[in-house]
This record gives C-alpha cells, sequence and structure tokens, in this order.
C-alpha cells in the first residue's frame, strides 16, 4: 500500500512539478511498484478526462446585471487567493466550475432584490389571511410627502474588472494546459520516452517549448538530427543570420512531416552528449521540454509566416493501415526556420518548403520554440 507521501510524490509527477531528485526517486518507484504505476495511469486518465470537460458560454449582458447587484449588497471583492508555486493542470476547470456557482449566486441576489421592490410577492399585503379572525380596521395611510431619489454609490472598478474577467474566462475556450514536462537528461529513460510518444500520437498538433544553452549549437544539433532521418532543414535568412550573429532570442521550428516515432528518436537524440575526436564528452546543449497542444492564435501565426490560409495547415485524418515510408527516398521531407521579425515576408527557403510538404496520415505538427536561457 502507498503511503501519503508516495501518493503526492505520484501526483506531482504527472503534475509535472518535481525536482530532478524526486523524479528520479519515483521513477525508481514506478519500476518496483505495481500499486504506483496503477496510480499513475489512473491520475493520467482522470486528468485526461478533466480536459474533456464541456465548457459553457456566458451572455455578455450578464456582466451589467452582477454589478448591479453588487452595488446594492455592498458587496465588498474577496481577498485575493494565495499564489501558488505551480499550476495543476486540472486547475482551468475547476476554476470554471468556480466562476458558474458565483455568477448563479449573484443571479439569486437580484431576483431576491426584485421580489422585495414595492408590489412584488414578499411586500405584496393586499391578500389577507382567511383564517377566520375578524379583521382589524385599516388606517388610512398619510399622504407621502416628495419623493427622494437617492445618490447612487459609485462602483468599485476592481469589482468590475474581477466580474468581467470572471465572465470573460468562463466564457473562453479551453486554456492551454501543460501536457509534458521534462529534462533532456531524462529521456534516456524508457518510461519518459513512452509517455512522450503517446502524448504525440494522442494530440497530433503540439508545440515544444526547449530551453537551451546555446542557440547557435543547439540548431546545428537538431540539423545533425534531422539529417540522420534524412529531413533537411530550411532556414529564412533573417533567422540564419541571427543565429550566426549568437542572438539570444526566441528561435521558431516548424514541421509537418515527422511521425510521432521519428520525433520520439530526434528527442532522445538531442538528449544525448557529444564525444569529441579526443574522447572529451560534451553534455548537450538542450536543458528541458515543455509539450503544449497548440493553439488557434500560434496556428494562424505560423499560416502568416508561411504564406498560407490557416486552413491548409490542417493535418490529414488518420487512415488505417497508412504506409510506411522509403527509407531510400531521403531528403524529400524538410523542416523549416521561421522569421520572427515582425512585417516578415515569406523568403525563397520558405516558398520552398511550402511547395514541397505532403502531411501523411500519420504526421505530426509540431511548432518548436528554442529559447536560450
Amino acid at each position: 500500500m502507498l503511503s501519503e507521501k508516495m501518493i503526492q510524490l505520484v501526483t506531482a509527477f504527472v503534475d509535472g512539478e518535481l525536482t530532478q531528485r524526486q523524479r528520479k526517486a519515483v521513477v525508481r518507484l514506478l519500476e518496483k511498484s505495481s500499486a504506483a504505476r496503477a496510480l499513475l495511469k489512473e491520475l493520467q486518465e482522470n486528468a485526461h478526462r478533466l480536459k474533456k470537460l464541456p465548457q459553457r458560454k456566458v451572455e455578455p449582458s450578464l456582466v451589467e446585471d452582477v454589478l448591479k447587484a453588487i452595488a446594492e449588497t455592498q458587496a465588498q471583492p474577496a481577498a485575493p487567493a494565495p499564489v501558488r508555486g505551480a499550476r495543476r493542470r486540472w486547475l482551468p476547470h475547476v476554476a470554471a466550475s468556480l466562476a458558474a456557482s458565483l455568477l448563479i449566486v449573484a443571479l439569486g441576489i437580484v431576483c431576491w432584490n426584485a421580489f422585495q421592490e414595492p408590489g412584488g410577492p414578499a411586500t405584496d399585503k393586499s391578500i389577507a389571511k382567511n383564517d377566520g379572525t375578524p379583521k382589524k380596521k385599516v388606517e388610512p395611510k398619510a399622504k407621502p410627502g416628495p419623493v427622494v431619489t437617492p445618490t447612487p454609490k459609485p462602483v468599485n472598478p476592481l469589482i468590475g474588472e474581477i466580474i468581467a474577467g470572471t465572465a470573460r474566462d468562463f466564457g473562453a475556450t479551453d486554456p492551454v494546459v501543460q501536457v509534458f514536462a521534462a529534462q533532456f537528461q531524462d529521456f534516456q529513460k524508457p518510461m519518459v520516452l513512452d509517455r512522450f510518444s503517446t502524448e504525440l500520437r494522442e494530440k497530433r498538433t503540439v508545440q515544444f517549448d526547449v530551453t537551451v544553452k546555446n542557440n547557435f549549437v543547439a540548431m546545428e544539433r537538431l540539423k545533425a538530427a534531422l539529417n540522420e532521418h534524412g529531413v533537411l532543414i530550411e532556414s529564412d535568412p533573417s533567422a540564419t543570420k541571427d543565429l550566426q550573429g549568437k542572438a539570444k532570442r526566441e528561435f521558431w521550428v516548424y514541421a509537418d512531416n515527422l511521425t510521432h516515432e521519428e520525433l520520439t528518436q530526434i528527442v532522445q537524440e538531442l538528449a544525448k552528449a557529444d564525444t569529441t575526436g579526443k574522447g572529451k564528452r560534451v553534455e548537450s546543449p538542450y536543458k528541458k521540454l515543455t509539450l503544449t497542444p497548440i493553439t488557434s492564435a500560434e496556428t494562424q501565426k505560423v499560416a502568416r509566416l508561411l504564406g498560407v490560409e490557416p486552413s491548409k495547415l490542417q493535418l490529414p485524418k488518420d487512415k488505417v493501415g497508412n504506409p510506411k515510408r522509403d527509407p531510400s527516398k531521403r531528403w524529400d521531407r524538410s523542416v523549416v526556420v521561421l522569421p520572427t521579425t515582425p512585417g516578415a515576408t515569406p523568403s525563397e527557403e520558405i516558398r520552398r518548403f511550402v511547395n514541397q510538404r505532403r502531411p501523411q496520415g500519420d504526421s505530426i505538427q509540431v511548432l518548436i520554440k528554442i529559447r536560450q536561457n
């Protein structure tokens, strides 16, 4: 039976919140304990189901009603919740549920106030209780004086921002959620590789956020790894110039002609240390990889840089029995290093990539963002 500490470690392992030493301890635990492996599988399945929960949309007009209800009840904004060190993957769905509860409560306040107004059901005295008791004579009321309209109290703008943000977030699409994160040195472990490959196969359209020690060296390593698989790397001239100038900015590499098996092998090769001619061991410049589903906004950016419509980037649907590629046909595929400067137009290298791209039913669409740490 797993202890409470072990359960917490496995849970944090799923969320990618562990230090390097803790990850090693969990990997050893998973190798030895079938109960730990079962717990890991259950947590991954639960997280996958949570991400598929439906989202609800809220009408924009509801914000004005909620603001009015808060002003009338002189509600004060709650103290902000403490920020956690790391965000759990199911937190966006929990936040959405809480937002829905707050909106329902606010609507209840609006309805309650409506019932308390003159003429409403709660204050209507015109119907006497028929219990057989004699009715008391009702004295006529004095004429009311002039009606004084109270000056409305100003609404705290912070409340408006909180309510508007709640409605906006609740009605928004599913937020980007980290689905995998690992240090490159851990890609030598079969368990990490298997999980990485599984995520690629299930998502098919992903983004790699990669941190490296040196952009130029990292790109040369990526070029060599792609060449081993018969894949060329096209590079926009502006990106090539920045690389040669050792610019410490983010570089974007786009590919949609690789399979999940090939990407897994390439990442594993990038994690390995180099050996010089003198036998000296040189550590890999690649440090950490975080995998997330690529957003529609990022897809539109890539399409604009490639000079194509976003719909042209859609992958073909899975095909049963998709034919295997002929390994003898080398250099018939390529990836491209995109320009990230504002107002960039597609270069000859980018147009060449666009003209030869032939994504298959087993292809993975990946945007690799390489950033020097």
